[in-house]
């Protein structure tokens, strides 16, 4: 199950071990997070004074908004499997489904993969 407090408590834990590293300079902390990860850079950027600079490409910081571009069809076979998930978490199974990348990302993805100049 999807914990953000989780999420962010494990920003923090890994920014504390870095600042009480004698050869890290705690006062150069950068944290990195992309989509929804980028979304907790944005808000520990903001309320953790330890952080000195965060680089958030493509942050998530419009769920809804970025719920709304999710076609309705997928978005309920994907509650569906989130639901047999939560389930069957509390049954004691883990990773009882997977949910699959949306193909247009995955080719939208493809095109932006450079290739090996010596592929």
């Amino acid at each position: 199950m999807l914990s953000v407090s989780r999420h962010r408590e494990d920003y923090r834990t890994a920014i504390g071990w870095a600042a009480a590293q004698p050869m890290l300079d705690e006062s150069r902390i950068v944290v990195w997070g992309t989509s929804f990860a980028g979304r907790h850079v944005v808000d520990l950027a903001v309320t953790d004074r330890r952080i000195a600079g965060a680089i958030a490409p493509a942050p998530l910081v419009d769920a809804v908004a970025a719920a709304r571009l999710v076609p309705a069809g997928q978005s309920l076979r994907l509650l569906g499997l989130a639901a047999r998930d939560v389930v069957g978490g509390l049954l004691g199974r883990r990773g009882t489904s997977r949910a699959q990348a949306i193909p247009a990302a995955s080719r939208s993805a493809r095109h932006r993969t450079p290739v090996s100049a010596n592929a």
